[in-house]
Protein backbone atom coordinates (compact mmCIF):
# COMPACT_ATOMS: atom_id res chain seq x y z
CA UNK A 1 0.00 0.00 0.00
CA UNK A 2 1.47 3.76 -0.90
CA UNK A 3 2.01 5.42 2.25
CA UNK A 4 1.19 8.87 3.35
CA UNK A 5 2.50 12.28 5.14
CA UNK A 6 0.72 15.30 5.62
CA UNK A 7 1.78 18.84 6.67
CA UNK A 8 -0.65 21.29 7.70
CA UNK A 9 -0.86 24.01 9.68
CA UNK A 10 -3.97 24.29 12.34
CA UNK A 11 -4.73 28.09 12.46
CA UNK A 12 -5.66 28.08 15.97
CA UNK A 13 -3.09 27.72 17.60
CA UNK A 14 -0.28 28.21 15.06
CA UNK A 15 0.70 24.57 15.83
CA UNK A 16 1.53 21.87 12.82
CA UNK A 17 -0.56 18.68 13.40
CA UNK A 18 1.92 16.30 11.30
CA UNK A 19 0.55 13.49 10.39
CA UNK A 20 3.47 10.69 8.98
CA UNK A 21 3.36 7.31 8.02
CA UNK A 22 4.03 4.16 6.17
CA UNK A 23 1.22 2.20 7.03
CA UNK A 24 -1.65 4.36 6.12
CA UNK A 25 -2.40 4.35 2.57
CA UNK A 26 -3.93 7.38 1.17
CA UNK A 27 -7.19 5.57 -0.10
CA UNK A 28 -8.19 5.25 4.07
CA UNK A 29 -7.30 9.10 4.05
CA UNK A 30 -9.85 10.11 1.49
CA UNK A 31 -11.80 7.10 3.27
CA UNK A 32 -11.99 8.76 6.29
CA UNK A 33 -12.35 11.74 5.22
CA UNK A 34 -15.61 10.65 2.78
CA UNK A 35 -17.25 8.64 5.88
CA UNK A 36 -16.49 9.88 9.01
CA UNK A 37 -15.76 6.47 9.98
CA UNK A 38 -15.28 6.37 14.40
CA UNK A 39 -12.22 4.80 15.54
CA UNK A 40 -13.48 1.25 16.24
CA UNK A 41 -14.91 0.82 13.01
CA UNK A 42 -11.61 2.42 11.27
CA UNK A 43 -9.41 -0.15 13.76
CA UNK A 44 -11.66 -3.73 12.52
CA UNK A 45 -10.83 -2.72 8.87
CA UNK A 46 -7.25 -1.67 9.72
CA UNK A 47 -5.84 -3.57 12.49
CA UNK A 48 -2.63 -3.50 11.73
CA UNK A 49 -2.15 0.19 12.55
CA UNK A 50 -1.65 1.41 16.19
CA UNK A 51 -3.44 2.85 18.14
CA UNK A 52 -0.96 6.03 18.47
CA UNK A 53 -1.41 6.19 14.27
CA UNK A 54 -5.15 5.76 14.18
CA UNK A 55 -5.12 8.80 16.82
CA UNK A 56 -3.01 10.90 14.15
CA UNK A 57 -5.32 10.23 11.45
CA UNK A 58 -8.16 11.01 13.06
CA UNK A 59 -7.15 14.36 14.56
CA UNK A 60 -5.82 14.92 10.59
CA UNK A 61 -9.47 14.48 9.38
CA UNK A 62 -10.89 16.45 12.48
CA UNK A 63 -8.92 19.23 11.48
CA UNK A 64 -9.93 18.93 7.61
CA UNK A 65 -12.84 18.80 8.21
CA UNK A 66 -13.80 21.43 10.77
CA UNK A 67 -11.19 24.06 8.78
CA UNK A 68 -12.96 27.26 8.06
CA UNK A 69 -13.01 27.09 4.23
CA UNK A 70 -14.61 31.17 4.33
CA UNK A 71 -16.22 33.86 6.38
CA UNK A 72 -17.99 37.08 5.87
CA UNK A 73 -18.85 39.19 8.27
CA UNK A 74 -21.46 42.04 7.60
CA UNK A 75 -19.78 42.04 4.17
CA UNK A 76 -20.97 45.07 2.14
CA UNK A 77 -19.76 46.20 -1.44
CA UNK A 78 -21.24 48.93 -3.83
CA UNK A 79 -20.42 49.35 -7.87
CA UNK A 80 -21.19 52.36 -9.05
CA UNK A 81 -24.17 53.36 -6.35
CA UNK A 82 -25.83 49.86 -6.71
CA UNK A 83 -25.13 47.27 -4.22
CA UNK A 84 -23.70 44.08 -5.33
CA UNK A 85 -23.59 42.48 -1.54
CA UNK A 86 -25.87 43.59 0.98
CA UNK A 87 -24.56 43.10 4.64
CA UNK A 88 -23.67 39.29 3.90
CA UNK A 89 -22.85 37.55 6.87
CA UNK A 90 -22.12 33.70 6.39
CA UNK A 91 -19.06 30.94 7.33
CA UNK A 92 -18.42 27.71 6.46
CA UNK A 93 -16.29 24.70 6.66
CA UNK A 94 -18.33 22.56 3.78
CA UNK A 95 -15.83 21.17 1.38
CA UNK A 96 -17.79 22.77 -1.03
CA UNK A 97 -19.85 25.07 -1.50
CA UNK A 98 -21.96 26.35 -4.48
CA UNK A 99 -23.13 29.69 -5.74
CA UNK A 100 -26.38 29.60 -7.46
CA UNK A 101 -28.02 32.57 -8.88
CA UNK A 102 -28.73 34.92 -11.67
CA UNK A 103 -26.70 36.95 -13.54
CA UNK A 104 -26.23 40.04 -11.40
CA UNK A 105 -27.08 38.57 -8.00
CA UNK A 106 -23.33 38.82 -6.46
CA UNK A 107 -21.93 35.34 -6.80
CA UNK A 108 -18.55 36.79 -8.92
CA UNK A 109 -18.57 39.60 -6.46
CA UNK A 110 -18.34 37.23 -3.93
CA UNK A 111 -15.34 35.47 -5.59
CA UNK A 112 -13.68 38.43 -5.74
CA UNK A 113 -14.14 39.71 -2.46
CA UNK A 114 -12.86 36.29 -1.07
CA UNK A 115 -9.34 36.49 -3.87
CA UNK A 116 -9.08 40.11 -2.75
CA UNK A 117 -9.69 41.81 -6.24
CA UNK A 118 -11.75 44.33 -4.78
CA UNK A 119 -12.20 45.65 -1.38
CA UNK A 120 -15.92 45.38 0.65
CA UNK A 121 -16.68 49.34 1.90
CA UNK A 122 -17.39 47.26 5.19
CA UNK A 123 -17.32 44.22 7.00
CA UNK A 124 -14.53 41.60 6.77
CA UNK A 125 -13.66 38.57 4.68
CA UNK A 126 -11.33 35.41 5.88
CA UNK A 127 -9.83 33.10 3.42
CA UNK A 128 -6.68 31.46 4.36
CA UNK A 129 -5.33 29.86 1.53
CA UNK A 130 -1.74 30.24 -0.34
CA UNK A 131 -2.01 30.94 -4.18
CA UNK A 132 0.05 27.55 -4.42
CA UNK A 133 -3.12 25.75 -3.33
CA UNK A 134 -5.28 27.86 -5.29
CA UNK A 135 -6.84 27.01 -8.69
CA UNK A 136 -9.21 29.83 -10.00
CA UNK A 137 -10.92 29.97 -13.14
CA UNK A 138 -13.06 33.55 -13.39
CA UNK A 139 -15.97 34.05 -15.28
CA UNK A 140 -14.04 36.36 -17.91
CA UNK A 141 -10.32 34.94 -17.80
CA UNK A 142 -7.49 37.00 -19.09
CA UNK A 143 -4.23 34.81 -20.49
CA UNK A 144 -1.32 35.88 -21.78
CA UNK A 145 -2.65 36.23 -25.09
CA UNK A 146 0.95 36.46 -26.80
CA UNK A 147 2.08 32.80 -25.32
CA UNK A 148 1.20 29.88 -27.56
CA UNK A 149 -0.55 26.85 -26.00
CA UNK A 150 3.17 24.95 -25.43
CA UNK A 151 4.41 28.08 -23.41
CA UNK A 152 1.14 28.11 -21.22
CA UNK A 153 1.48 24.36 -20.26
CA UNK A 154 4.89 24.85 -19.47
CA UNK A 155 4.30 28.01 -17.02
CA UNK A 156 1.65 26.26 -15.74
CA UNK A 157 4.19 23.45 -14.87
CA UNK A 158 6.81 25.75 -13.85
CA UNK A 159 4.20 26.66 -11.53
CA UNK A 160 1.93 23.74 -10.00
CA UNK A 161 3.89 20.83 -11.14
CA UNK A 162 3.18 17.74 -14.05
CA UNK A 163 -0.67 16.91 -14.19
CA UNK A 164 -0.83 13.85 -12.47
CA UNK A 165 -3.11 12.69 -15.25
CA UNK A 166 -3.18 10.40 -18.19
CA UNK A 167 -4.48 13.18 -20.36
CA UNK A 168 -3.64 14.15 -24.22
CA UNK A 169 -4.95 17.77 -23.39
CA UNK A 170 -3.85 19.47 -27.12
CA UNK A 171 -5.51 16.22 -29.01
CA UNK A 172 -8.68 15.84 -26.25
CA UNK A 173 -9.39 20.05 -26.51
CA UNK A 174 -8.30 20.32 -29.70
CA UNK A 175 -5.53 22.43 -29.32
CA UNK A 176 -2.37 22.89 -30.96
CA UNK A 177 0.67 23.55 -29.31
CA UNK A 178 2.15 26.99 -31.65
CA UNK A 179 -1.50 28.61 -31.81
CA UNK A 180 -1.84 31.31 -29.84
CA UNK A 181 -3.95 32.02 -26.79
CA UNK A 182 -5.08 35.53 -27.85
CA UNK A 183 -6.40 33.61 -31.28
CA UNK A 184 -8.39 30.88 -29.72
CA UNK A 185 -11.70 30.33 -30.54
CA UNK A 186 -14.18 31.38 -27.36
CA UNK A 187 -14.65 27.84 -26.72
CA UNK A 188 -11.05 26.01 -26.69
CA UNK A 189 -9.99 29.78 -24.87
CA UNK A 190 -11.98 28.62 -22.39
CA UNK A 191 -10.55 25.27 -21.72
CA UNK A 192 -7.10 26.77 -21.90
CA UNK A 193 -8.50 28.67 -19.13
CA UNK A 194 -9.27 25.61 -17.19
CA UNK A 195 -5.61 23.48 -17.81
CA UNK A 196 -4.20 25.01 -14.39
CA UNK A 197 -7.61 22.98 -12.05
CA UNK A 198 -5.30 19.96 -13.44
CA UNK A 199 -1.24 20.67 -13.09
CA UNK A 200 0.09 20.03 -9.43
CA UNK A 201 -2.14 18.93 -6.43
CA UNK A 202 -4.61 21.65 -5.89
CA UNK A 203 -6.29 22.37 -2.04
CA UNK A 204 -8.77 24.52 -3.56
CA UNK A 205 -10.82 25.27 -6.55
CA UNK A 206 -12.56 28.40 -8.09
CA UNK A 207 -14.54 28.10 -10.74
CA UNK A 208 -17.04 30.99 -11.72
CA UNK A 209 -19.43 29.94 -14.72
CA UNK A 210 -16.56 27.41 -15.91
CA UNK A 211 -18.10 25.94 -19.11
CA UNK A 212 -19.71 29.13 -20.94
CA UNK A 213 -19.01 29.12 -24.98
CA UNK A 214 -18.59 25.19 -24.82
CA UNK A 215 -20.69 22.80 -25.90
CA UNK A 216 -22.53 19.73 -24.68
CA UNK A 217 -20.20 17.43 -25.70
CA UNK A 218 -16.88 19.67 -24.64
CA UNK A 219 -18.65 20.79 -21.31
CA UNK A 220 -19.51 17.05 -20.42
CA UNK A 221 -15.93 15.91 -20.66
CA UNK A 222 -14.44 18.91 -18.96
CA UNK A 223 -16.55 18.59 -15.89
CA UNK A 224 -16.06 14.50 -15.58
CA UNK A 225 -12.53 16.00 -15.16
CA UNK A 226 -12.84 18.32 -12.66
CA UNK A 227 -14.65 16.16 -10.82
CA UNK A 228 -12.12 13.17 -11.22
CA UNK A 229 -9.72 15.65 -10.36
CA UNK A 230 -11.19 17.11 -7.44
CA UNK A 231 -12.32 13.72 -5.55
CA UNK A 232 -8.44 12.50 -6.49
CA UNK A 233 -7.01 15.10 -4.52
CA UNK A 234 -10.13 15.25 -2.20
CA UNK A 235 -9.75 19.24 -3.46
CA UNK A 236 -12.07 22.01 -1.82
CA UNK A 237 -14.52 23.25 -4.67
CA UNK A 238 -16.25 27.05 -4.73
CA UNK A 239 -18.66 27.45 -7.72
CA UNK A 240 -20.57 30.24 -9.09
CA UNK A 241 -23.11 28.75 -11.76
CA UNK A 242 -26.86 29.15 -12.89
CA UNK A 243 -26.71 25.62 -14.02
CA UNK A 244 -28.21 23.30 -11.94
CA UNK A 245 -26.17 20.76 -13.32
CA UNK A 246 -22.96 21.97 -12.29
CA UNK A 247 -24.24 23.42 -8.85
CA UNK A 248 -25.27 19.82 -8.07
CA UNK A 249 -22.17 17.98 -9.14
CA UNK A 250 -19.74 19.45 -7.15
CA UNK A 251 -21.67 21.32 -4.33
CA UNK A 252 -22.51 20.31 -0.47
CA UNK A 253 -24.31 23.15 0.42
CA UNK A 254 -25.98 26.21 -1.96
CA UNK A 255 -26.07 29.96 -1.39
CA UNK A 256 -28.74 31.14 -2.96
CA UNK A 257 -28.03 34.85 -4.01
CA UNK A 258 -30.22 37.59 -5.38
CA UNK A 259 -29.88 41.19 -5.96
CA UNK A 260 -26.87 40.44 -3.23
CA UNK A 261 -28.85 39.18 -1.07
CA UNK A 262 -28.73 35.68 0.63
CA UNK A 263 -31.79 34.19 0.46
CA UNK A 264 -30.90 30.79 1.83
CA UNK A 265 -28.36 28.32 2.20
CA UNK A 266 -29.43 24.89 1.00
CA UNK A 267 -27.68 21.72 2.66
CA UNK A 268 -27.22 18.95 -0.52
CA UNK A 269 -28.00 16.21 1.30
CA UNK A 270 -29.59 12.77 0.69
CA UNK A 271 -32.63 13.57 2.95
CA UNK A 272 -35.17 14.63 0.18
CA UNK A 273 -36.82 11.29 -1.46
CA UNK A 274 -36.74 11.00 -5.03
CA UNK A 275 -39.97 12.52 -7.52
CA UNK A 276 -40.82 12.54 -10.35
CA UNK A 277 -43.16 15.08 -12.42
CA UNK A 278 -45.81 13.74 -14.66
CA UNK A 279 -48.04 15.62 -17.50
CA UNK A 280 -51.29 13.96 -18.60
CA UNK A 281 -53.96 14.22 -21.13
CA UNK A 282 -56.60 14.18 -18.20
CA UNK A 283 -56.18 15.22 -15.10
CA UNK A 284 -59.09 13.89 -13.86
CA UNK A 285 -58.85 10.27 -15.07
CA UNK A 286 -55.25 10.49 -13.37
CA UNK A 287 -56.09 12.06 -10.42
CA UNK A 288 -58.89 9.31 -9.92
CA UNK A 289 -56.05 6.22 -10.75
CA UNK A 290 -54.03 8.16 -8.62
CA UNK A 291 -56.58 8.04 -5.67
CA UNK A 292 -57.51 4.22 -6.57
CA UNK A 293 -53.97 3.22 -6.08
CA UNK A 294 -53.00 5.23 -2.93
CA UNK A 295 -50.12 7.27 -3.77
CA UNK A 296 -49.35 10.11 -2.71
CA UNK A 297 -48.94 13.46 -5.13
CA UNK A 298 -49.40 17.08 -5.13
CA UNK A 299 -51.16 18.91 -7.86
CA UNK A 300 -49.42 21.89 -9.39
CA UNK A 301 -50.52 24.38 -12.23
CA UNK A 302 -47.79 25.45 -14.19
CA UNK A 303 -47.32 27.68 -17.51
CA UNK A 304 -47.91 24.74 -19.29
CA UNK A 305 -50.91 23.50 -17.40
CA UNK A 306 -51.22 20.84 -14.25
CA UNK A 307 -48.47 18.68 -13.00
CA UNK A 308 -48.48 15.74 -10.91
CA UNK A 309 -45.52 15.65 -8.50
CA UNK A 310 -45.12 12.12 -6.52
CA UNK A 311 -42.70 10.35 -4.98
CA UNK A 312 -40.94 7.13 -6.42
CA UNK A 313 -43.06 4.24 -6.01
CA UNK A 314 -43.56 1.06 -7.37
CA UNK A 315 -47.53 1.22 -7.37
CA UNK A 316 -46.74 4.48 -9.28
CA UNK A 317 -45.96 2.18 -12.31
CA UNK A 318 -48.95 0.14 -11.60
CA UNK A 319 -50.94 3.83 -12.06
CA UNK A 320 -49.51 5.07 -15.54
CA UNK A 321 -50.57 1.16 -16.94
CA UNK A 322 -53.92 1.72 -15.99
CA UNK A 323 -54.05 4.76 -17.17
CA UNK A 324 -52.59 4.25 -20.34
CA UNK A 325 -55.11 1.12 -20.88
CA UNK A 326 -58.23 3.68 -21.17
CA UNK A 327 -56.27 5.19 -24.35
CA UNK A 328 -55.32 8.12 -22.31
CA UNK A 329 -52.02 9.60 -22.95
CA UNK A 330 -48.83 10.75 -20.76
CA UNK A 331 -46.95 13.27 -22.09
CA UNK A 332 -43.91 13.39 -20.30
CA UNK A 333 -42.34 11.55 -16.95
CA UNK A 334 -39.19 13.38 -15.55
CA UNK A 335 -37.41 12.84 -12.41
CA UNK A 336 -37.11 16.00 -10.56
CA UNK A 337 -33.49 17.44 -9.74
CA UNK A 338 -33.39 17.55 -5.62
CA UNK A 339 -31.94 21.37 -6.25
CA UNK A 340 -34.82 22.24 -8.12
CA UNK A 341 -37.30 20.31 -5.44
CA UNK A 342 -35.40 22.65 -2.80
CA UNK A 343 -35.37 26.03 -4.79
CA UNK A 344 -38.42 25.31 -5.25
CA UNK A 345 -39.91 25.16 -1.68
CA UNK A 346 -37.84 28.28 -1.65
CA UNK A 347 -39.40 30.22 -4.25
CA UNK A 348 -42.66 29.63 -3.33
CA UNK A 349 -42.38 30.52 0.28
Amino acid sequence: MKGFSYLVEDEKDSKQLVLKTSKIPVSLIIDLIKKDKTFHQIKEQYSSLTEVEFQETLDFIKFENERLLFAFDSVQKTYRNVVALKKLTYKTSARSIGLFGRNGSGKSTLIKLLLGLIKPESGSVTFNYSTQDLRVVPDFPKLPSHYSVNKWMETLENLYGLPDINVDFEGLFDLKGDELLGELSAGRYRVAALLPIFYGKPKIIILDEPTTFLDAVMKDLVLTLIKRQVEKYQSKVIIASHQIDEINLFSDAVLLLDDGLLLAEIPMTDDIETKYSIRVSDTMEFEGVLKKNKIKYELKETRFGFMFVTPLNTKLWTATRQYLSNEKMIYSIKKIDKLQEKLGGIITE
